[in-house]
């Protein structure tokens, strides 16, 4: 505990100013107390980092979404019947090709 540290130094600093050995003792405590606190500044300002990515993440994340959900409200579905009718209207030509052709023999060519 720093602060009973502290009061500790203080009262011995008042009451027994000569005592240099547990003034050096306390001091260690005290430096031994500043370096747990740099130690969780450090690993604070990490979990701080890390959040910020992931507020950053999510809020892209997000605006994919709404994004993607606003295309798909937002689509013009004559003109997507249209452009499946031709896509079918592709498709079974192309199967109606193949079919010709797989039904032709070496003697048709001849």
């Amino acid at each position: 505990n720093i602060l009973k540290t502290l009061d500790e130094l203080i009262d011995k600093l008042k009451n027994n100013p000569t005592d240099l050995a547990g003034m050096d003792a306390l001091t260690a405590k005290l430096d031994d107390g500043s370096q747990q606190i740099a130690n969780a500044q450090v690993t604070n300002g990490t979990r701080i980092t890390r959040l910020a990515s992931m507020a950053s993440l999510l809020y892209n994340s997000n605006n994919t979404i709404q994004s993607v959900i606003g295309n798909v409200q937002n689509a013009d579905y004559a003109k997507l019947g249209i452009v499946l009718q031709q896509q079918e209207l592709a498709f079974n030509a192309t199967l109606s090709t193949t079919a010709k052709i797989g039904q032709m023999s070496l003697l048709d060519y001849m």
